[in-house]
């Protein structure tokens, strides 16, 4: 089994999941940690004269904290470099800027998500500081 940079063996990635990545497509990095099949619980209601019987789905699992986001994007970044291997040192970069990011707003997770989305419709750079200073991806 080949290695990557980031990682040692991880859990294996959808073949469809991989293409996106490596297309500089935006993915979802809580797909890479939660298992996103949606659950059903049957809820069941008793009451006088009758019994009700429900189906409630359950909403996906999204990443709240930032020990969640690094094993996320370690797992991105292990495949995406396995294409783009001159970008390594600017994920390390990103992650740091995220981290940052995260001690200091509670609004990292959404940077996060606007800024990969931005950039899967423009070249930018992973490890540029200017991105930092775009406030509409901390505005909300």
């Amino acid at each position: 089994m080949k290695v990557g940079l980031f990682s040692t063996v991880h859990t294996l990635i959808d073949l469809k999941m991989r293409k996106a990545m490596l297309n500089k497509e935006y993915i979802d990095l809580s797909r890479l940690i939660f298992d996103h099949q949606t659950t059903e619980t049957t809820v069941i209601k008793h009451s006088e004269n009758q019994t009700t019987t429900s189906l409630k789905k359950s909403a996906p699992k999204s990443i709240t904290n930032i020990i969640t986001w690094c094993r996320a994007f370690q797992r991105f970044a292990d495949v995406y470099v396995s294409k783009y291997p001159e970008e390594a040192s600017d994920l390390f970069h990103y992650m740091s800027i995220i981290e940052d990011l995260a001690q200091n707003s509670p609004n990292w997770v959404t940077y996060d998500i606007k800024f990969r989305q931005l950039k899967a419709q423009q070249p930018l750079d992973w490890g540029t500081p200017s991105h930092r200073d775009i406030p509409v991806l901390l505005s909300n």
